[in-house]
């Protein structure tokens, strides 16, 4: 059997991550088995084992491409954002654009399975560390604005905490209370914010 390219192997390995987030979506990571995300993707058992060992690591190919998909669209949007931006402004740009109530509820069991698996700890670690630093990359000149002085590096390092704070509980909310509105929500939030 011919060897796949690396784009092709990629975007199979997308595919099968699309399968397996819409089977974890529908009935949880404990509850999708490998013959759910095989039937849900319509590829054979052969091609969905020879880019996955097993459940445990295609989770955290999903978790990774998820999680760095997300930060990536911030990061470039923060890029191009000419305009200072209120820390409700910045809420609103992450949680608008980039989570939906399917993506939610996978970023909780993400979050539940974190204590429990190291490489995807890791996974998680890197990418909330790397938001981080997105954040105060957008909340500086908003800092500066408010302060001119000294402090304003810690006060966008806080507010960013407070920004991911803010966005876990917003996926929180969004995962277990179908009756919420997520574009309300997150404007009241983002107004919380400032």
């Amino acid at each position: 059997m011919p060897r796949l390219s690396e784009a092709t192997s990629r975007s199979r390995r997308e595919q099968i991550a699309a399968a397996a987030m819409r089977c974890f979506a529908r009935y949880g990571f404990t509850n999708t088995s490998m013959a759910d995300i095989i039937k849900e993707s319509g590829l054979s058992n052969g091609a969905i084992y020879s880019h996955f060992a097993n459940k445990s690591e295609l989770v955290r190919f999903t978790a990774t491409s998820l999680l760095e998909s997300r930060t990536r669209r911030f990061a470039e949007d923060i890029t191009a954002a000419q305009a200072e931006l209120t820390p409700g402004q910045v809420f609103a740009r992450i949680v608008t654009d980039l989570v939906d109530r399917t993506q939610a509820k996978i970023l909780i069991q993400i979050w539940a399975e974190v204590p429990r698996d190291d490489e995807l700890a890791a996974v998680a670690r890197h990418n909330l560390d790397r938001l981080h630093r997105l954040l105060v990359t957008a909340l500086l000149p908003w800092a500066r604005a408010q302060l001119r002085g000294a402090n304003e590096n810690k006060i966008a390092d806080r507010t960013a905490d407070a920004i991911l704070a803010a966005i876990q509980g917003y996926v929180v909310r969004l995962s277990i209370d179908p009756e919420v509105d997520p574009t309300t929500l997150a404007e009241g939030i983002a107004d919380a914010l400032g």
